[in-house]
Parts: C-alpha cells; structure tokens; sequence
C-alpha cells in the first residue's frame, strides 16, 4: 500500500474572493484563466502569492471598513440609550490611541482569513464544503466543539506562559502594556481589535496549525463588543499619560 501523504490531502476548494466575486467579473468579460490565476487557483507558485496577495488586501479593506462602521455605530447608540454607562464615559484622547493600536493590528488580523483560505486552496485543510460531506448534522457539531476546545487550549497555552510566565516573553512582548487600561469606563467599542500582535499572533497561529489537523482554521475576528471581557493593549508609552491616576497597574 502506498503511504498517506503528510499533510493528508483533502479536495481543493476554491478560493473565497474567486466564489464570491467570480461570477460578476466572468459576466463583465474577464476571462476565465485570468481569475483563476489572479484569485490564486491556477496552481502555480506566482499564482499562489498573487492570490494571498489580493486575499490580504481585500479583507484588510474590509476590516477597516467594518470597524469604521460599526464601532462608532455602537459608540452612538451607547450614548444615545446609555448615556450615563461607562462606556459612555471613555475620553476621546483615548478613543484616538484605541483607534492608532487597531490599524498597528489590522495587518496580522487579516492573516487568519488569509491562511485559512490558502490552507483550503491547497488541500491541506480538511475542513468540508457543507453538512452532509462532515458525516452529518452530529458528527458537524462536535467536530466545531472539539475545533474551538482545541484551539482555545493552544490560545490559552501560547498566552499564558509565553507572555505572562516565561521572563524571556515578559521582557520581549512588553505584555503589561496589555493590561493597562481594563476598567468600564476605559472600554468601548472601538477597544476589540486594540492590541498589538505579541498578543493576537496565537489566533491565527493556532488556526493555522489546527487547519492541517482536521479542523477548519476559519474563525471570525473577535467581535468588538467582546471589549468588555478584555483589556486593550497600549502599543507606546505615551498612552500611560492618558490613563487616570491610580488605574494603571
């Protein structure tokens, strides 16, 4: 018998930007040939980079439109419904140096859809194209179960030793910086994607590796009214200048 290949190969799917926008841009006259290898389904190695290329540029607009949308959408009507909440109360200076720590972090939020997509591309996940080909409605959902256990542990694992246990993490990751601002009235919803990529680089990391294990590395960014179970990380020390007396510890 032949030995199985490593990682085991699954169908190649085809590439998210191409499903999405492919039938508009045929119908507009772009041939064929040209979207398989600009979206990056051609099979070869150019096209390979110039697929993840435009799968980071896409989605990097996408989450700047999105936080520049939403954010302040749930900022209003805060105000509106709770104007005397906390998070009602978080100084503009602050919203400001929220806004600055997001756009440092945008670039390797935006790996995850980006690995995930090449992953399937190439086989190497073996996440399924719908109920049926997982095993069914069961087999799905504790395969989704056993995925975000799984993944939460790698998480869990990465942050904890890496940047609060081992002194090598602590002195190069800054990692207190993290935990400045975690008070009510220090959070809103512009604070979700607000902190730097010594902290957010297991995400998509874990993703990666679970994607070649027989799980789907396709998660959704961290939403950002999850603010609140969270601290937001201050990527300089001029931000310390921004926090009120006896809060920063």
């Amino acid at each position: 018998p032949h030995p199985r290949p490593w990682p085991p190969r699954m169908p190649s799917h085809t590439p998210l930007l191409q499903v999405l926008l492919g039938p508009a841009l045929l119908h507009a006259g772009i041939a064929p040939e040209t979207l398989s290898f600009v979206f990056g389904s051609e099979g070869s190695l150019l096209s390979d980079l110039c697929g993840r290329l435009v799968c980071w540029c896409a989605f990097y607009a996408l989450i700047h439109i999105f936080y520049h949308i939403f954010a302040p959408g749930v900022r209003a009507f805060c105000e509106r419904w709770y104007p005397d909440a906390p998070t009602s109360a978080v100084p503009q200076k602050l919203v400001d140096n929220m806004i600055e720590v997001s756009h440092a972090a945008f670039p390797l939020y935006v790996t995850v859809p980006l690995l995930t997509d090449f992953f399937q591309v190439k086989g190497w996940s073996q996440a399924c194209g719908g109920i049926d080909d997982c095993g069914g409605p069961a087999r799905a959902l504790l395969g989704c179960a056993a995925y975000f256990l799984l993944l939460e542990f790698i998480i869990f694992v990465d942050h904890y030793y890496l940047l609060h246990k081992w002194s090598v993490g602590k002195r190069l990751g800054q990692h207190a910086f993290h935990h400045v601002y975690k008070y009510a009235d220090q959070l809103n919803a512009y604070s979700g994607y607000s902190f730097a990529p010594q902290d957010g680089a297991p995400r998509p990391e874990g993703g990666a590796r679970l994607a070649g294990a027989g799980a789907s590395a396709d998660a959704p960014p961290r939403p950002l009214l999850q603010a609140g179970r969270r601290g937001w990380l201050c990527r300089s020390r001029r931000c310390w200048c921004l926090c009120r007396s006896g809060s920063c510890t």
